[in-house]
């Protein structure tokens, strides 16, 4: 009786091993999954980033809305003649869309034609915007609209190591700004679009002189270092060797805007927290009450 009681012991003792050892191992080695994650473009990581959110931040009913559909089929409405009067048109419109409580009209017919005109509309002045940390420039597109362009500084699927701020601006986040506002059918970003501009051929002879003043060659590329907070010689953007450069280009509003600081600033000095920071479970109420 005791030798099978002693028996029966060491079996449950043994399984319980098993499951604790299977376990770890489990969760120290990769699996077929993990390596498949690791293979997964940047796109399909955060869709599965997405599933594993917290039920706090999942709102299955958030892009079911008509104006969220009517947005997807007028962005894809691209034809369109850029030329004289209805390129002239077509800004005028395109600035009336802004009012206290959006930038862009997600319901207008007319805004992906906005959108082929910012990608594809002749720069008529090129300069820099010496405003910010870093290097932009503002161009004024045929029909008088002036837009930022953020030059691209990183391959897409480059990741930054470091803090949130570290590294260059990146040119993609302005994009995927106003997509996402759109989703969120709350279109408080300015339309932005990627374009691929040649600057010996449609910057350099329109540019301004300060503009010129920043620009060299550099190894058979053409080079800008512009005017900015972080702008220096030793650091400048540069062309491929056939003289393109991607980047972002940025709808820039006509009229003067209120700037608020965001609640939500860093305070950008390492070791120093802000304060939503230092109170997230309370800050959220607190914005929500005073600001």
């Amino acid at each position: 009786m005791l030798r099978r009681r002693n028996v029966l012991v060491l079996s449950v003792t043994i399984l319980i091993l098993f499951f604790f050892t299977t376990n770890y191992l489990r969760s120290i080695l990769p699996s077929n999954n993990s390596v498949e994650y690791t293979s997964l473009s940047i796109e399909g990581k955060i869709q599965i980033e997405f599933k594993n959110l917290p039920k706090d931040y999942k709102i299955p009913s958030l892009i079911e809305h008509n104006t969220f559909y009517a947005f997807l089929k007028n962005i894809k409405n691209e034809k369109f003649e850029i030329s004289g009067e209805n390129i002239t048109n077509l800004w005028k419109e395109a600035n009336s869309w802004v009012t206290k409580t959006q930038i862009f009209n997600m319901s207008s017919p007319n805004i992906g034609k906005v959108a082929y005109a910012l990608k594809n509309a002749k720069i008529l002045k090129a300069d820099l915007d010496t405003r910010g940390t870093q290097l932009k420039f503002i161009f004024t597109l045929d029909g008088n609209q002036q837009v930022i362009f953020k030059p691209q500084w990183y391959e897409k699927e480059r990741i930054i190591e470091g803090p949130v701020y570290a590294g260059k601006d990146r040119y993609g986040s302005e994009i995927v700004g106003f997509y996402l506002s759109a989703i969120l059918n709350k279109p408080l970003c300015p339309i932005s679009v990627e374009r691929t501009i040649s600057l010996k051929q449609d910057v350099l002879p329109v540019a301004t002189k300060r503009l010129l003043e920043t620009t060299f060659m550099s190894k058979n590329r053409t080079c800008i270092y512009g005017q900015c907070f972080f702008c220096k010689k030793e650091d400048p953007i540069c062309s491929d060797k056939n003289s393109y450069l991607n980047g972002a280009v940025i709808f820039n509003i006509k009229g003067h805007l209120v700037s608020n600081r965001s609640p939500w600033q860093r305070t950008y000095k390492k070791g120093k927290r802000a304060v939503w920071q230092e109170f997230p479970e309370k800050y959220c109420k607190y914005v929500y009450h005073h600001i």
